[in-house]
């Protein structure tokens, strides 16, 4: 299933260009940089492999029970019909949300083990040494919705059962 999901926003990365363009920056003007499209294009694209990693490093003992709930509701956000930006399937810009939502889960999951003493693979500390820059740029283009997707993870894991719904309620 992630192949085919991975096999398809190549796809739509590839025909939606002008789009995205368009739409990242009727977002943020003329900082709509090629490298800043660049980035949030390859977070979109690491999606697939960053749910992939986060569900086999979820079933480590490391990794506390309050992230690993986060990864329960990763998949619930990302297939939810009215997420913060709707995705359908022939534009990309629809998943950044969603790559933000994974990309913080990914980096409490990595930090987790980091503080339990854990090496991580090389993969893992690139995501890490990078992720700081692609957030801030997903900050920048999507501000509101941003803000709304770390109030509702840290409320999860915090254990608050409703904040998936009361998030959607505020988009």
């Amino acid at each position: 299933m992630l192949k085919a999901f991975e096999e398809n926003l190549k796809n739509i990365a590839v025909i939606d260009r002008g789009d995205f363009h368009a739409k990242v920056r009727e977002r943020i003007g003329k900082k709509a940089t090629p490298s800043l499209e660049k980035r949030l294009t390859n977070m979109i694209l690491l999606l697939p492999k960053l749910l992939a990693r986060a569900y086999r490093h979820n079933a480590r003992p490391e990794v506390p029970s309050d992230t690993k709930r986060l990864t329960g509701y990763a998949l619930t956000y990302f297939y939810h019909p009215k997420d913060f930006i709707p995705e359908d399937n022939r534009h990309l810009f629809g998943y950044l949300d969603d790559a933000f939502y994974i990309g913080l889960l990914y980096e409490r999951i990595l930090k987790s083990l980091i503080h339990a003493g854990c090496e991580l693979q090389e993969f893992d500390k690139a995501f890490l040494k990078q992720f700081g820059l692609v957030k801030r740029s997903i900050k920048l283009t999507i501000p509101r919705e941003a803000s709304l997707i770390e109030g509702m993870i840290d409320n999860i894991q915090a254990g608050a059962e409703a904040a998936l719904a009361e998030a959607f309620a505020q988009s």
